[in-house]
């Protein structure tokens, strides 16, 4: 009889033993599914920042772009006026001459 109660007791502790150790797993992956949707949530809001800035970057570009090119057919239409031809900028031959 009092072997059968230890049995008992023993096969009890293993149950409370394996659901106290299945519970700490649990939250143990719960805490790394966090972490890691951290670490992704961070990473994502770097590459939309990173496209972001791209994106201004290459928009900046192409209005300046767009103001060169501009200020290129206004220099065509002032020299036309004047009866010159546009050769560009052409300062390789003589430094001084732009």
């Amino acid at each position: 009889m009092l072997s059968g109660l230890i049995l008992k007791i023993n096969k009890n502790l293993w149950v409370i033993g394996g659901a106290i150790l299945t519970v700490l797993a649990f939250f143990a992956r719960l805490q790394y599914l966090k972490g890691a949707r951290d670490r992704a949530l961070v990473k994502a809001d770097t590459m939309k920042a990173t496209v972001h800035a791209e994106r201004v970057k290459r928009e900046a570009i192409k209005e300046q772009e767009k103001i060169y090119r501009r200020r290129r057919v206004e220099i065509k239409e002032e020299l036309k006026k004047k009866g010159e031809d546009f050769e560009g900028v052409d300062n390789l031959t003589n430094p001084d001459d732009y």
